[in-house]
């Protein structure tokens, strides 16, 4: 088959793209097979996926193929199981073309959504969306509202904690938060880590308790209900923000603004006042798919404009029964990229010849599944979970998993333990990933990541004791008491060996047994260094 690719951006990448405004430049996430430079991080950021991007296009994607500078303005059928793409090039020139197949990957997080808001045009302050984020600079000491309880809204917490005057945080619902790396045992102290992909679809949702950070402990409104889809956000920062008061937690929903303050709904006794600016960490509207799209065509996608959770039903949210030689991709409300290769590998098998297209009775019962997801409630975070999505993907494409060994090893991990997009996706034009499988492997079982979880636990006051025993008359002996703090803070951008840095402080008092009291303070830099997972320590 030949393609046309049809990208509105003048790069590669999409969000994840170094000119994309949807994505923060330091936003991490976590990739599969497509092989990294030794160096990079265990989390790339988005700056670092856009050049990833990059490079595997300038690898396996011919320059014809790609047509940046396109905006596509229209699809329709043109009959025979065709399909009429319009689309304005770089010069603004109308053009179409007619395509035997139609593949639509808009993406689901298209378009940045605030919701209407009471008194919002009266907010005197700054009023942006968590997309729009790149620096804490532009907060430094002002007070800051956060609203949505997302994944952006708890990393751009993270960010801004220990430069704004104030961070308040209002959520919908209560949320755990998961840190980076978790542990493969969590009853061993001993245990080695891991990245969170590799270790939380391997326990049940109560495991979520044993190494998530709590909120409750802080906040009596943030109590789980564990018999409801548990929310997860990732941070290994966040939680002790707001055990130390940096983030203030409100759950409800902004209802109201006059001026600087806000109202919350379910009644507060008083509103936040003296609010300066407010970030919205609201999510997005899936509207780019819609707005090329006809109205007939999509209401026989019973499409649904104001759900931002399934807006279109798709089988398998990939196919349209309605639409012949159509498919979506990436229309996946979720940040795991191994989904969106598996839904393009099916594309490809179907669009080739290669694999059959469901039949009728499976169009509809994966209607009625959909349809179903829509309409429970209370709603799930995501919409599919992502092991049976992934694993019905691979069995349908023809590459279904490996079998596991029997039982759980919680002292090793084996390659065929990890849950991860490789050992599920073996396109032809890649070459294997056994290597990349038996490096996790190897990592694992020698504790690597370890560092990173003493790291983060480092954050906070802690009560310090210490007893100086000289054995010189003239240098005093006895207790020492006082208090230790590791205040977190983010290096200048650049420094792409260490993320993030500790200034520790300690304030203590020896009393002498002559006594004495002697006051005294030191001052360090701690730092953790990935490639090395090990921590560095030096005199501030």
């Amino acid at each position: 088959m030949s393609c046309t690719v049809a990208i509105i951006a003048e790069t590669i990448g999409g969000l994840w793209s170094p000119a994309s405004k949807l994505c923060r430049p330091s936003m991490q996430t976590n990739l599969s097979k497509f092989p990294w430079p030794e160096s990079a991080p265990t989390f790339p950021t988005a700056r670092q996926v856009g050049d990833y991007l990059s490079a595997y296009a300038h690898k396996y994607l011919k320059p014809a193929v790609l047509s940046l500078g396109c905006k596509v303005t229209g699809v329709k059928s043109s009959g025979d199981k065709k399909w009429s793409v319009t689309w304005s090039n770089r010069s603004e020139q109308q053009e179409t073309a007619i395509f035997d197949r139609l593949d639509i990957a808009c993406g689901f997080f298209s378009e940045p959504y605030i919701p209407a808001i009471p008194g919002l045009e009266t907010f005197p302050g700054t009023v942006s969306h968590s997309s729009s984020y790149s620096s804490h600079k532009t907060f430094e000491g002002k007070h800051v509202t956060i609203v949505g309880g997302s994944l952006s809204g708890v990393e751009v917490a993270d960010d801004i904690a220990p430069h704004a005057a104030s961070i308040r945080h209002v959520v919908p619902c209560q949320f755990w938060v998961v840190p980076k790396h978790l542990p493969l045992d969590v009853e061993d102290p001993g245990t080695t880590f891991l990245p969170l992909d590799l270790v939380l679809y391997r326990y049940p949702t109560p495991y979520l308790r044993s190494f998530s950070g709590n909120l409750s402990d802080f906040s009596a409104d943030m109590k789980a209900d564990m018999s409801s889809p548990p929310h997860v956000a990732v941070s290994d920062m966040y939680t002790n923000f707001v055990r130390s008061g940096r983030v203030i937690l409100h759950k409800g929903h902004l209802s109201t603004v006059f001026g600087s303050n806000l109202n919350i709904d379910p009644e507060r006794s008083s509103p936040l006042s003296n609010i300066t600016d407010i970030i919205f960490a609201t999510g997005f509207r899936p509207s780019s798919a819609s707005t090329i799209l006809p109205p007939s065509l999509l209401s026989s996608l019973d499409f649904s404009p104001n759900d931002r959770f399934l807006p279109f039903l798709l089988h398998h949210g990939i196919l349209p029964p309605s639409f012949p030689n159509a498919a979506f991709v990436g229309q996946y409300r979720a940040p795991y990229w191994a989904g969106i290769e598996l839904q393009a590998q099916w594309c490809a098998g179907l669009f080739s010849g290669s694999l059959s297209w469901p039949s009728l009775s499976e169009f509809q019962e994966g209607l009625a599944l959909e349809k179903q997801v829509r309409d429970s409630r209370p709603r799930a975070q995501l919409p599919r979970e992502y092991v049976k999505f992934g694993s019905d993907l691979a069995r349908m494409i023809g590459t279904p998993l490996p079998p596991s060994c029997p039982g759980l090893n919680k002292r090793l991990i084996r390659p065929q333990d990890i849950f991860a997009p490789h050992r599920f996706t073996s396109p032809l034009w890649l070459p294997p990933s056994a290597h990349q499988c038996h490096t996790l492997s190897q990592s694992a079982n020698s504790a690597l990541f370890a560092a990173a979880a003493v790291f983060r636990s480092l954050h906070g006051t802690w009560v310090l004791n210490r007893t100086y025993t000289s054995h010189l008359p003239d240098y005093p002996s006895g207790p020492s008491t006082g208090t230790a703090e590791f205040t977190p803070q983010k290096l200048e951008s650049g420094n792409e060996t260490y993320e993030r840095e500790y200034l520790y402080s300690e304030k203590t008092e020896l009393s002498t047994s002559a006594g004495l009291k002697l006051s005294g303070t030191q001052r360090y830099i701690y730092r953790y260094d990935e490639p090395k997972d090990k921590l560095e320590v030096f005199f501030a």
